[in-house]
């Protein structure tokens, strides 16, 4: 066989996830990392790289059992639900929830001192809490569940008043703005009815100054007009939007931003990125493979969380034990799972929170769904809870730009390097990711380097990396002799 000189072919990780099916054994895969571009490089030439994720820590607050529903910050102080009960600061709050399961959501209004508190939905009852920890269950003939139907998910406070609404579509307000007692009143006089199109609700939130309706195939956007009579919201015309949601716990919202799996009348589920009043659909045509092959997207839920430089948007789906991440600073998909020592599942966190500590630095607590702890999240901590965080990378096959034969000599990784020993095991495929080669390992504290690793005509590679010690990729070279076509075969 005759070979053309000895050449060198650089190959950057990054890439986008497209796997062909709404498996993600084949193709390109990110599993607990995620690929991100260096915005300080040359933007005529930027570096990317792919990086660990964030880990878990030893939890902050322990509880004995329960599922985790819901966490919320205020006032320097944690809220979170596990099962029917509701903690402040790791202690018990001298309430117990009418239900014990399903997610909760959370509000607050702040009108001065005197009525500031914090609202939770837990199923179809409001509670409101006050800073001291008193926990009122807003009960009686004047309250939402007596004067709607079956309330639907969500709350929102805008300029004073509380809303909720129902799965018919009525948006309720209560009566007086700011109210100052425990027991907030509301009256069938606030009502207003989103109803441009025949939809039932799945639940309402706030975006930037309106009211923001969700339903089945459309959403609609209310702003308060100061109406003397009725409900003082009035319709945004030209804002309703053609695409509702299969399921109101895939809804996030940061800043000006909310995010969500979206459906229309006339497609499957997507997930959408609302900025401002701008829809776009972010989920490339595999992750919507995956949304669309999920049987039961009513037990899916989400949340994010604004670390290391990203807005990840972070997508649970118990049903096909996966947890698919969006990054909206760099528009990448990938993977997180969750390791407890002896199974790996879905990246099993509730919800996620950032809060300022005393010294003004950004921490962040995670709730845990099977547990109740709640742990802390960090860049800095590269286990979960003490367990292993498994890091796998895929790539998409590796031709060169001609089917025929390639013989590899070597293979360096280009990556950073760590301090002590953390191994990266290297193994290829060359049929398709039908068969796979022995796994090689590598130390990462010396430049990792792979030699004599055959002939190939299309090759993939999978990059598998379980040490407790940060990771960073950047790419691979390859150092490869070009084999020609002979007697007609590649």
């Amino acid at each position: 066989m005759a070979y053309k000189d000895l050449h060198t072919v650089r190959v950057a990780l990054y890439d986008y996830p497209h796997s062909r099916n709404s498996l993600t054994s084949k193709d390109s895969y990110f599993k607990n990392c995620y690929p991100e571009q260096d915005p300080t490089g040359d933007q005529q030439s930027p570096k990317f790289y792919v990086t660990k994720r964030p880990g878990l820590g030893t939890a902050t607050y322990n509880q004995s059992s329960g599922v985790g529903r819901g966490m919320y910050i205020w006032k320097g102080d944690v809220y979170y639900v596990v099962g029917s009960a509701l903690y402040k600061n790791g202690s018990a709050l001298s309430v117990t929830l009418s239900t014990s399961t399903g997610r909760v959501y959370w509000e607050q209004m702040s009108g001065g001192s005197t009525s500031e508190k914090l609202f939770l939905l837990a199923g179809e009852d409001i509670y409101s809490i006050v800073s001291d920890g008193t926990v009122t269950i807003h009960s009686g003939g004047t309250q939402a569940n007596a004067i709607i139907g079956t309330v639907a998910k969500g709350l929102a406070t805008l300029d004073g008043y509380l809303f909720c609404c129902d799965t018919d579509g009525k948006i309720l307000h209560n009566s007086t703005q700011n109210d100052t007692t425990a027991n907030i009143s509301f009256s069938n006089a606030n009502l207003l009815s989103a109803n441009t199109y025949s939809d039932g609700m799945k639940g309402i939130t706030r975006h930037l100054n309106y009211v923001m309706a969700v339903g089945e195939w459309s959403t609609e956007f209310f702003y308060n007009a100061g109406n003397t009579s009725g409900s003082i919201l009035s319709r945004a015309e030209g804002t309703v939007l053609r695409y509702g949601t299969p399921n109101f716990d895939t809804l996030w919202q940061d800043e000006n931003i909310i995010c969500w799996v979206a459906r229309s009348r006339d497609g499957g589920n997507c997930v959408m990125v609302l900025d401002g009043l701008t829809p776009k659909i972010v989920s490339t045509k595999q992750i919507e493979k995956i949304l669309n092959a999920e049987s039961d997207i009513t037990d899916a839920f989400a949340y994010g969380v604004r670390i290391e430089g990203h807005i990840f948007y972070i997508l649970c789906l118990p049903n096909a034990d996966k947890t698919l991440v969006f990054s909206l600073t760099d528009n990448m998909w990938s993977e997180w799972t969750l390791y407890d020592g002896s199974t790996e599942s879905y990246f099993k966190i509730a919800d996620i929170k950032g809060y300022i500590t005393s010294t003004g630095a950004t921490s962040f607590l995670a709730l845990h769904v099977s547990s109740g702890d709640v742990h802390p999240l960090s860049a800095s901590n590269y286990q979960d809870i003490g367990q292993t965080i498994k890091v796998k990378v895929i790539t998409d096959k590796f031709d060169g730009g001609t089917a025929a034969r390639k013989f590899m000599t070597r293979m360096i990784l280009l990556s950073d390097l760590t301090e002590s020993e953390a191994n990266i095991t290297m193994r290829y495929t060359n049929d398709d990711y039908k068969t796979w080669s022995n796994g090689q390992s590598r130390d990462m504290r010396y430049i990792p380097y792979w030699v004599a690793l055959g002939s190939f005509n299309r090759r993939a590679f999978e990059l598998t990396y379980e040490a407790n010690y940060p990771m960073r990729l950047e790419g691979v070279e390859f150092a490869i002799k070009l084999g020609k076509y002979a007697q007609g075969r590649l």
